[in-house]
C-alpha cells in the first residue's frame, strides 16, 4: 500500500466516524432544544433566524471555500514530515485570506444593519407581532457573525487538508454542535432561546475557526494583503463563481422548510417539527450516503485518471446500487419506528405528545427522501471524478427552481405535511434528472448500467413495502403470531 493511499484510507475512516459523531450530537442538540423550549412559535422564530445567515453563507458558496482552495495549494506542499506549505503556498493563502475575510466582515455588518428590513420582507407574519419580530431580529443578529468564523475557518482548514490533515474538517462541526447544546443547557433558563443563539456563535468561533487556527499554528501567515487584483485571488474567484451562482436542493431544502413553514395558516411549531424530522432523516443519509461518498470519490478519481473506464463504471454502479438498497431498508425501518424514535429522543420537558404525533407524521413523509438523497451523494462523484463540477450544478439549479414551485403548491394546499412531502418528491426529481443527464452524457464512453440500477431500485422498494405492510399487519393483529 502506497504512503498516499494509506493516508487517504485513514482520512476517510476518520471522516466516517466524525460524521457519525456529528449526527449524534445533532440529535442531542435537537433533544436539548425540544426539552427546553418544546415546539411552537418560539422555536419557529429560533429556526427562522438562521435563514438570512444561511443565505449569506450559501450565496458566497461558504461550503466550497475549502474545496476550491485545496487544489490551488496542493502543488505547493513539501514532502517533509509533517508536510508544510512552501513560500509560494503561503503567499497564495495570504492573497486570498485577507480580501475574502475583509469583504465578508463588511457584508456581515451590512446584513446586521439590514436585518429588520429583510426579515420584514421574508417573514411578514412575524412582523405583525412586535415582540416576536424583535426577537427574530435579535436572534438573527446574534447568529450572523458566525458566518465569518465558518468561512475564515474554512480557508484555514484548506491549508490543513491540502497537507493531509483532516482533523479540523472532522471535529469542527462537532464542537459547533456542542456549543449549541451547552448554550441551551447553561443559558436557556436565564436567557431563553437567545442562549441557543449564543451557543451557535460560540460554537462557530471555537470549532470551525479557533480549532483550525490552533492546528495550523505558525505554519501559515496572517499578514495583511488587501489586493483584489492579485492573480491568486482572481483565480480563486473564477473557480468559486460557478458554485456561487448555482443552487443546490441539498442546501436550499432547509431554506424552503423555514420560508414555507412560516407562511399564513401553517400550524405553529411546523418549522421546528420539520427541522427535527430532517435531523433524524440525515442520520441514515450520513452513514449510508455521505460517508460512502467521501470514500468512493478518491477511488473513482484514481480509476478514471488511470483510464480504467470499465472498472470505473462497475465500481460506480455497484456503489450506487448498494447505497440505494441500504437506503430503502433503513427508510422502511425508520418509517415503522418513527413514533418510538420521536418519543425516545424528544418527548420530555415542553415537547408534548401532540408535538410528537405531528413530528412523526412529517418524518414518515420526509423519510422517503433518504434513498435519492443518499444515492445522489455517490452519483455526483461520477462527474467530480472527471473534474466536471459545472454540469451537476446546472442540473441541480434547474431542479431546485422546479422544486420551489412544488414546495409552494403543496405547502399552499397541505400546509406542514405538504412541505414534508415536497421535500421527498423534489429529491427524487433531482436524483432522477441527474441520473438521466449522466447516462445521456457518458453512455458512449462507459456502461452506466441503468437497467441494473432501475432493477435494484424497484426490488428495494418492493422489499421495503412488503416489510412495512407485514409489520403493520402484525402490529395491528398481534394474535397472528401466536
Amino acid at each position: 500500500m502506497s504512503h498516499k493511499l494509506k493516508h487517504i484510507i485513514q482520512g476517510s475512516g476518520l471522516m466516517a466516524f466524525a460524521y457519525f459523531i456529528s449526527r449524534f450530537l445533532g440529535l442531542l442538540r435537537e433533544m436539548s432544544i425540544a426539552h427546553q423550549f418544546g415546539a411552537g412559535k418560539l422555536t419557529d422564530i429560533y429556526n427562522a433566524s438562521f435563514l438570512i445567515p444561511d443565505v449569506l453563507n450559501y450565496m458566497l458558496a461558504g461550503g466550497a471555500f475549502s474545496i476550491v482552495l485545496i487544489p490551488m495549494l496542493s502543488k505547493y506542499v513539501t514532502d517533509t514530515t509533517p508536510p508544510q506549505l512552501t513560500t509560494k503556498g503561503k503567499e497564495i493563502f495570504t492573497a486570498i485570506f485577507t480580501p475574502i475575510t475583509t469583504g465578508l466582515i463588511g457584508l456581515t455588518i451590512i446584513s446586521i444593519i439590514l436585518t429588520p428590513a429583510i426579515s420584514r420582507l421574508i417573514y411578514p407574519d412575524f412582523a405583525k407581532n412586535n415582540v416576536q419580530f424583535d426577537l427574530l431580529v435579535r436572534l438573527t443578529r446574534l447568529i450572523l457573525p458566525a458566518q465569518v468564523f465558518f468561512m475564515a475557518g474554512g480557508l484555514i482548514n484548506a491549508t490543513l487538508r491540502a497537507r493531509g490533515d483532516f482533523r479540523g474538517n472532522a471535529w469542527g462541526p462537532n464542537i459547533y454542535n456542542l456549543g449549541i447544546i451547552l448554550g441551551v443547557l447553561f443559558l436557556g433558563r436565564s436567557m431563553g432561546v437567545q442562549g441557543a443563539s449564543l451557543g451557535v456563535l460560540a460554537g462557530a468561533f471555537v470549532g470551525p475557526f479557533l480549532m483550525c487556527a490552533l492546528l495550523a499554528g505558525n505554519t501559515i501567515p496572517y499578514t495583511f494583503n488587501l489586493n483584489f487584483k492579485s492573480p491568486p485571488f482572481i483565480e480563486y474567484i473564477k473557480l468559486n463563481l460557478p458554485l456561487m451562482i448555482g443552487i443546490s436542493l441539498l442546501t436550499v431544502d432547509q431554506f424552503f422548510i423555514r420560508y414555507f413553514g412560516a407562511q399564513t395558516g401553517v400550524t405553529p411549531g411546523t418549522i421546528t417539527c420539520l427541522n427535527y424530522s430532517r435531523t433524524i432523516m440525515l442520520v441514515p443519509i450520513t452513514l449510508v450516503g455521505q460517508a460512502v461518498g467521501q470514500v468512493s470519490l478518491t477511488y473513482l478519481a484514481q480509476l478514471w485518471q488511470s483510464g480504467k473506464i470499465k472498472e470505473f463504471s462497475i465500481t460506480l454502479s455497484h456503489t450506487i446500487r448498494g447505497v440505494v438498497f441500504l437506503s430503502f431498508i433503513v427508510s422502511g425501518l425508520i418509517f415503522l419506528l418513527a413514533q418510538p424514535i420521536i418519543n425516545i429522543l424528544l418527548v420530555r420537558g415542553k415537547f408534548t405528545i401532540t408535538n410528537s404525533h405531528y413530528t412523526t407524521e412529517l418524518l414518515r413523509y420526509m423519510i422517503m427522501a433518504v434513498p435519492p438523497f443518499a444515492a445522489l451523494q455517490i452519483l455526483v462523484n461520477g462527474y467530480y471524478a472527471k473534474k466536471n463540477t459545472l454540469r451537476p450544478m446546472v442540473v441541480s439549479s434547474i431542479c431546485t427552481i422546479i422544486s420551489a414551485i412544488v414546495y409552494y403548491l403543496l405547502s399552499f394546499h397541505m400546509k406542514g405535511p405538504g412541505i414534508a412531502i415536497a421535500s421527498a418528491i423534489c429529491f427524487w426529481i433531482i436524483f432522477l434528472a441527474t441520473l438521466w443527464d449522466y447516462t445521456r452524457r457518458y453512455r458512449k464512453v462507459e456502461d452506466v448500467m441503468i437497467r441494473k440500477l432501475t432493477g435494484t431500485m424497484l426490488k428495494s422498494f418492493l422489499v421495503t413495502l412488503f416489510g412495512v405492510v407485514v409489520c403493520f399487519i402484525l402490529f395491528e393483529n398481534p394474535g397472528i403470531i401466536n
